[in-house]
């Protein structure tokens, strides 16, 4: 393909529409049309309806497979078939955080839509700058996050594009208000719209006939740069994930779940540390069993007396590899979860276009969620936070008292129950964490049950409907 400059246009401007995540995003699309000619002339900007509205009404078909698992900021169609999809963010997340927007990007690579994420590559934290007067350093986002940005392309061969957000002296993102001069945005968001106006306008045609762009300067430029940043910014280690796990020891876990907490972040020491919910999953690993499993028809069973029956039972495949274990800790968070889940799959057990083309099992284990909203034992643990919010001598005051002792200072029950009713769940299967897990892990270790992702199940709940636009070629 041509440069940038000299590649032909296929359409013009006024025959696209947006759509945007939520009216903010709308207003600041708004404000930069006097920054960008292409924006200027498309008339239709419109905010999406909530999701249910997306799943019931059928005017709205042509978004149901852009927010399949989660919402990007802004989609932008010609004649209602997506061409691009773009995610701004200043918050310039660090370590799994990075990952949050994870599942959205690679919903867009299985559709054959180009992204395009603008973020700072490394900036200041705001609640750091407050706490001191000193001046405070820089964070980078994480390394995975551009890996998983190459395994996409690598795979699906969609690009997915990153652009910086410049930061001021104190490394904050540079911003500018919604009436500033159009040469004030310019110099921050320029390159971006100059981006987002080529393709739109010179591959518009290309991206809808599923055509490879590889050839094309811009996207060599920009994966250019992913490969340049990956190789920049140091690997960190995670406490909640492990690699190269002998499925003999996934299945030793099964039938032993209070031993993942000494499995976890090399021991029980890891509760003990950082944040105050993982005092609350200590203790609901201390009580989980393992009763039901999901076999490959859908149904729920009570798990085997033997361990080699339990093998049996389960896909074949998974006896077969290793697996790469990731521990949630919080009860209906999404984020970072699903994204850090979808990039796990990608980055270490994808080796195909399907989540069965693996090398590596992904297995997850989320303890604070119980598949059974009866479950004597959910009730129990419940009682305790409210127990331990009204003073009293519970299990989770006990844990709390020893990590008091280990730092020498008195914690507050209150810090950890006051949120006593999200603290502990349930499953939901239409849950957008929910749905992420299923699409993307092998097996999903809850307190009290072993589900299989979706992809183990019988066809009629693993085919993924697609839109009339979509090709396989």
């Amino acid at each position: 393909m041509k440069s940038r400059e000299e590649c032909p246009r296929q359409v013009e401007a006024k025959e696209f529409e947006i759509w945007c995540d939520k009216e903010a995003d709308r207003i600041l699309l708004e404000s930069l049309k006097s920054a960008s000619n292409f924006l200027e002339d498309i008339a239709n900007v419109n905010v999406m309806p909530s999701m249910a509205e997306i799943s019931r009404n059928p005017k709205y078909d042509f978004l149901r497979q852009i927010v399949n698992y989660d919402r990007a900021d802004i989609c932008i169609f010609h004649k209602r078939k997506p061409i691009l999809i773009v995610e701004i963010t200043e918050h310039g997340y660090t370590g799994d955080n990075s990952l949050q927007r994870f599942a959205r990007i690679a919903n867009s690579g299985e559709l054959g839509i180009p992204f395009m994420y603008f973020t700072p590559f490394s900036r200041t934290r705001i609640d750091e700058i407050e706490a001191s007067e000193r001046a405070t350093s820089k964070r980078r986002v994480s390394r995975h996050l551009f890996e998983g940005f190459r395994r996409i392309y690598d795979i699906h061969a969609v690009p997915i594009m990153p652009f910086d957000w410049i930061v001021d002296k104190k490394g904050l993102p540079k911003t500018v208000k919604l009436t500033a001069r159009a040469e004030e945005k310019i110099a921050i968001f320029g390159e971006l719209l100059r981006s987002i106006e080529h393709f739109c306008c010179c591959h518009a045609l290309d991206i809808e006939q599923r055509k490879n762009l590889s050839a094309c300067p811009q996207v060599i430029e920009r994966m250019g740069l992913v490969d340049e940043l990956i190789s920049k910014i140091p690997v960190r280690t995670s406490d909640v994930k492990a690699s190269n796990v002998p499925f003999k020891t996934v299945v030793d876990l099964i039938y032993a779940p209070e031993k993942i907490a000494g499995f976890v972040g090399g021991g029980e020491d890891y509760f003990f540390k950082g944040k105050d919910h993982k005092l609350v999953t200590l203790m609901c690993l201390q009580r989980s069993t393992i009763g039901k499993v999901q076999t490959t028809e859908g149904t729920m069973i009570d798990k085997p007396s033997k361990k080699e029956d339990l093998i049996k039972l389960l896909p074949k495949e998974l006896s077969q590899r290793e697996s790469v274990l990731y521990f949630c800790g919080y009860e209906k968070r999404s984020e970072p979860n699903g994204g850090i889940v979808v990039n796990l799959d990608y980055c270490l057990c994808r080796t195909g276009k399907t989540v069965k083309d693996r090398r590596y099992n992904l297995i997850v284990i989320w303890p604070r969620v119980f598949f059974d909203n009866g479950n004597t034992v959910l009730k129990s643990l419940v009682e305790d936070l409210k127990m331990t919010a009204n003073g009293n001598a519970t299990v989770l005051s006990a844990l709390i008292k020893t990590k008091s002792e280990s730092r020498g200072e008195e914690l507050s029950a209150h810090k950890y129950v006051k949120f006593t009713k999200s603290s502990i769940g349930f499953w939901k299967e239409d849950d957008t964490i929910g749905r992420i897990y299923r699409s993307f892990c092998d097996i999903l270790l809850l307190n009290d049950a072993l589900l299989l992702g979706k992809h183990w199940l019988p066809t009629p709940n693993r085919k993924r409907s697609l839109p009339k636009w979509f090709s396989k070629d």
